[in-house]
């Protein structure tokens, strides 16, 4: 008898035991932790739960205002959006009061006579001004700014302005055909500044500035970006390198500056009509520079092709 109740409390145990590992699976499964997660519901190490990047274009913004869609692994051109020009500067500079604008954040210098001094960046962006004014700097001088936003409503394919969106109302192309996909919604804003003498009332200088809105929410590290592009400052050369081994994957020239490069992203919960930018990083060397590297990454021995051996673009 006393055996059979032995036996009789081993399966009862085992049998709680048995459920009670089924409960804690289950429990597990509903979580997420042991099975492989829903990849909507997980964030994304980039961007955030919200935010998934499109890999497939690359946006870039040239000083002559043209954005243009390449694809980003061959560098072939997708598209060509034809705009304004970045910067427009008066043709009334004064000969004493030079101020240089950075087309790629809209940063300032001053140009002086001579010296170690003579080309010193300010610690305000035309943006910045803009926002602050109106104002009156130490030396008298007024700051006028006027800040103008509008919506592109773009065909991601063919890259045709399909709606101007702004306060003036809504702008449509005519024809206007119906995209395939997404469309592409990007925001760009003008600044205006004005520079005026407070005591002759005279116009010293004024600047235009246009810029592409782009998301800071989840932007990634540059070190998780698998490209480094290298840009000259004075023509529209650009190469692509993989960060990673070192190889160069293509090369091209825009004929204009390069100013800003774009990634697309879209919103997981509305990916239909619903992509903005994210900003990515480049970097710009002389032009003797961009062309010794060119040199070297197209030798035609294995060894040579690389930039120094097995040396990583970190």
């Amino acid at each position: 008898m006393q055996n059979k109740d032995m036996a009789y409390w081993k399966l009862f145990l085992l049998t709680v035991f048995f459920v009670y590992s089924l409960q804690q699976v289950d429990s597990e499964n509903q979580s997420g932790r042991p099975f492989e997660e829903d990849p909507i519901d997980t964030p994304n190490e980039v961007l955030g739960s919200k935010f998934i990047r499109d890999d497939l274009l690359v946006l870039v913004s040239t000083l002559e205002g043209n954005l243009i869609a390449i694809n980003k692994r061959t560098g072939t051109v997708k598209w060509k959006l034809e705009d304004e020009p970045v910067i427009k500067l008066s043709k009334e500079l004064s000969k004493t009061f030079n101020l240089l604008p950075d087309p790629k954040d809209g940063s300032l210098y001053m140009l002086g006579n001579s010296g170690a001094e003579a080309l010193t960046k300010l610690p305000f962006t035309i943006p910045e001004l803009v926002s602050a004014s109106p104002s009156q700097s130490s030396d008298g001088m007024l700051y006028m700014g006027k800040k103008l936003d509008m919506w592109f409503v773009i065909d991601p394919l063919t890259g045709e302005k399909q709606e101007v969106l702004s306060f003036q109302g809504l702008e449509t192309a005519c024809p206007r055909n119906k995209p395939l996909g997404p469309s592409i919604f990007i925001g760009r804003t003008e600044y205006s500044l004005i520079l005026l003498d407070s005591r002759t009332r005279e116009r010293h200088w004024n600047v235009t500035y246009f810029d592409y809105t782009s998301s800071a929410l989840g932007q990634q590290d540059p070190q998780d970006y698998d490209l480094a592009h290298f840009t000259t400052s004075s023509t529209g050369k650009i190469l692509t390198l993989d960060r990673h081994s070192g190889d160069l994957l293509w090369q091209n020239d825009f004929n204009s500056p390069v100013v800003g490069m774009y990634s697309l992203i879209h919103d997981i919960s509305n990916p239909y009509d619903s992509i903005g930018l994210m900003p990515i990083p480049f970097t710009s060397l002389s032009t003797d520079t961009l062309q010794n590297l060119a040199s070297k990454l197209t030798e035609p021995s294995e060894q040579e092709r690389r930039i120094t051996g097995d040396t990583k673009l970190l």
